[in-house]
């Protein structure tokens, strides 16, 4: 139980930070409203995503889903910043 609640932390970061970077490389706003809105995002998503985690049984299955997640979120990054 304790190794599930250390890697949703962690994996609910990535994914909070990656949608978060997404969202401001997207909205077309000032650096501080930006700034704003990208701290509130980011808790709730990084709040949300380890709820998601934690709701799964095994760890690998919840794995496999965070990836699922991770995978365009970071592919749109590069997009978005190359």
């Amino acid at each position: 139980m304790w190794l599930k609640f250390i890697l949703a932390i962690l994996v609910g970061f990535i994914l909070s930070s990656s949608f978060t970077v997404n969202l401001n490389l997207i909205l077309p706003v000032p650096k501080d409203v930006g700034l704003f809105v990208g701290l509130i995002f980011g808790f709730l998503s990084w709040a949300g995503a380890m709820v998601y985690f934690v709701s799964f049984n095994k760890i690998t299955s919840a794995l496999l889903h965070s990836i699922k997640w991770l995978v365009p979120s970071i592919a749109l990054n590069v997009f978005l910043l190359f």
